[in-house]
């Protein structure tokens, strides 16, 4: 005979369980730790910093926080983030509008087509719509 002592029966499981159900304290404004760094956390998500980076961020700088809490603090300062995104484009089209910098126009050579010139045809028979292979018979 063993002197293991035996397993728990599931009542005394769920009794266990219903124990520690009734002793949880849950924070249901855990993201207010968050609000000291919100300039911070919603500058770094307006410039498209993924919610892991952020949180390693703070953490490396002593803010124990999860990436949930992370998550769900930009997501209810969701409208804010999008007002610092559009700040944040407008000054950058300020600063490259200002060098008088335009975008580089493609050299597509003599592929191209003038917009005057007559296309032609998908189908080898013009007055049927569609391409030649729809209409083939297998």
């Amino acid at each position: 005979m063993s002197n293991q002592p035996s397993p728990p029966s599931d009542t005394e499981i769920a009794a266990h369980l219903d124990g520690l159900a009734g002793d949880y304290k849950h924070n249901p404004i855990q993201h207010v730790i968050l609000n000291p760094f919100k300039n911070a956390i919603l500058t770094f998500r307006a410039k498209y910093a993924t919610y892991e980076n952020i949180t390693s961020t703070l953490t490396s700088n002593g803010v124990k926080v999860s990436e949930a809490t992370v998550r769900k603090f930009c997501r209810a300062h969701l409208q804010e983030v999008k007002r610092l995104r559009s700040e944040i484009d407008r000054k950058r089209r300020e600063t490259e509008g200002g060098t008088g910098a335009k975008p580089a126009s493609l050299d597509l050579g003599e592929t191209t087509t003038p917009s005057n010139a007559p296309r032609t045809p998908l189908t080898s028979d013009s007055n049927k719509p569609g391409p030649k292979i729809a209409r083939e018979k297998l």
